[in-house]
């Protein structure tokens, strides 16, 4: 049976062992390099406590750290996402600005190839 690891850190009040106790709210508040010191913790600890046995059974400390782990990778894997959809949303606004900007150049070009007449027609019209 898969486990909801968020129901899971609710039902046990998972808390992370970074600057004392966090929650899980608080990973989403921490840097990318924050996350991955205690990913890196979480992993000691897990293999501190792997010994191998042919009677494998599984704990429940060895069940919160492998919680503990997946939630964090889960928040790195969400924040950086994020980054990525935040870089190509302002990849896309730029390049609709130098869209923007050439189109006014095209404007101005197109103007400035206007006859002395044509041009004043053009400003009559918007006196109108």
């Amino acid at each position: 049976m898969e486990i909801n690891i968020f129901e899971y850190a609710a039902k046990n009040a998972i808390r992370f062992n970074f600057r004392g106790n966090i929650t899980v709210e608080d990973l989403y508040n921490l840097r990318l390099e924050e996350l991955d010191a205690i990913y890196k913790d979480l992993n000691r600890t897990r293999k501190a406590q792997t010994e191998e046995s042919l009677l494998a059974t599984r704990t429940a400390s060895s069940t919160l750290l492998d919680v503990k782990i997946e939630l964090v990778k889960h928040v790195v894997a969400d924040k950086q996402h994020e980054r990525a959809m935040a870089e190509e949303a302002f990849e896309r606004k730029e390049k609709k600005q130098k869209l923007m900007a050439l189109m006014a150049e095209k404007d101005d070009a197109a103007l400035r190839a206007l006859s002395k007449e044509d041009l004043q027609k053009a400003l009559a019209e918007l006196e109108k």
